[in-house]
């Protein structure tokens, strides 16, 4: 199966009800308690496509809450695939649009592991769907 397919499953497998969350400016929430809650908005739906912002606000050393790492994702539905398309640690930003994939297709597909390996670890950490404060059903 293909790392963009596998993420696709894992983002549903994490929020069942992803596809009929509206677009809101309060994040939707996937917590786990004692653990810093992954923060979900719906930036943009068209027929077949969703947009989604995925980031954890851990606390720096200074006390800050920090965005690392803040992943957009286009869910293709048709396809069944999620690609990441921007990707922000505390190295940096990294656009990866089309011209990425191609020019520089390591760094793309090390940031797609990247992604596929914190999904995976917030499963592991038994994350749930919850939705501005309640869970989502």
């Amino acid at each position: 199966m293909k790392i963009h397919e596998e993420i696709y499953r894992k983002l549903f497998r994490l929020m069942p009800e992803l596809d009929n969350l509206p677009i809101s400016k309060e994040p939707f929430l996937i917590e786990k308690e004692g653990t810093v809650p992954l923060n979900v908005h719906i930036l943009e739906r068209q027929p077949g496509e969703t947009m989604v912002n995925l980031c954890q606000y851990p606390r720096s050393e200074s006390g800050e809450l920090v965005p690392n790492p803040d992943v957009e994702i286009r869910l293709d539905h048709a396809k069944k695939e999620a690609v990441p398309t921007v990707y922000i640690d505390l190295n940096g930003r990294t656009e990866l649009d089309e011209k990425c994939r191609k020019e520089r297709r390591g760094e793309a597909m090390q940031k797609d592991d990247e992604l596929y390996s914190w999904l995976t670890a917030l499963e592991k950490q038994g994350f749930k769907a919850v939705s501005q404060g309640r869970t989502v059903s």
